[in-house]
């Protein structure tokens, strides 16, 4: 049996799985659990459903844990997108980051000299 046949049986046994799990266990479907398998050399590929809920985008990184018989994944925010879209919580000048970066940079002078 070449590759692509294999490649279609399985992915037939995956939507069979969640079908079956979707009509005999209820509310599996309701928070975004779904049934993925795992690939060669142990890569995972989640749903499209759950990349677009979650706003991950290819070259995003992720935080994989273990927790008791569980693998859970957090979204790594990307610092630059924090600083551009959260809540500023404080002001500084552009005069006073000048001279802070003065300072700095005579501390690490003086340091390594």
């Amino acid at each position: 049996m070449d590759q692509g046949k294999i490649n279609t049986i399985k992915y037939i046994q995956a939507k069979l799985i969640n079908i079956w799990y979707r009509k005999n266990i209820p509310g599996i479907y309701m928070d975004s659990r779904m049934i993925i398998r795992v690939a060669k050399k142990g890569a995972i590929y989640l749903p499209r459903r759950i990349l677009r809920e979650l706003k991950i985008s290819e070259g995003d990184y992720l935080i994989a844990r273990v927790k008791d018989d569980k693998i859970i994944l957090e979204v790594l925010p990307d610092p630059f997108l924090l600083a551009v879209k959260e809540k500023k919580w404080a002001e500084t000048s552009v005069e006073e980051f000048e001279e802070e970066s003065l300072r700095e940079q005579e501390a690490y002078a003086k340091g390594s000299s």
